[in-house]
């Protein structure tokens, strides 16, 4: 003989949907913020470097983990491959260099070049932004060979009011 007992363990299961029903959003929400957290914290994006006449396109990665900044205004400084930004001044040491003290995974204590750019053209997943006297630093030790990019984008310069 077969006995089916109603009103057992969690009172038909109701109880164990409801947790589902409510727990359900919060986790998807929860995943969907760490997703684009994890996405804006290294995000490819095209840049224009402008300084005078000269012009230099590159590929940038913007970082959430660069928080380099100039000592004396404060303002947010990017880094670039040598390379590339010995292209954008012609060789030439434009007024505004700056040393910049600087900390990094294996290093504690360096100083880097930095120099101020006219201006800076982004483009984040199909928006836009152009920004004006902009510190650039030059640094070979953050570029990998072979690297997709040749800077490594300050966000700070995307949230100035320029």
């Amino acid at each position: 003989r077969l006995v089916i007992k109603y009103g057992t363990g969690w009172g038909n299961g109701i109880p164990g949907m409801v947790v589902i029903f409510v727990l359900a959003p919060f986790v998807y929400w929860l995943s969907g913020r760490l997703l684009i957290k994890k996405r804006e914290q290294q995000c490819e994006c095209k840049v224009m470097l402008r300084n005078g006449k000269q012009n230099v396109e590159m590929m940038a990665l913007l970082d959430t983990g660069n928080t380099l900044v100039e000592p004396i205004s404060g303002s947010p400084v990017s880094v670039a491959e040598p390379e590339t930004l010995q292209r954008l001044l012609g060789g030439e040491c434009p007024i505004g260099c700056r040393m910049v003290p600087f900390c990094s995974v294996g290093k504690q204590h360096g100083l880097m070049k930095a120099y101020l750019v006219k201006s800076i053209w982004v483009e984040v997943e199909g928006c836009y932004k152009e920004c004006q006297n902009v510190y650039v630093g030059e640094n070979q030790e953050f570029f990998k060979e072979g690297c997709r990019y040749q800077l490594i984008l300050n966000p700070g310069i995307l949230e100035g009011g320029n």
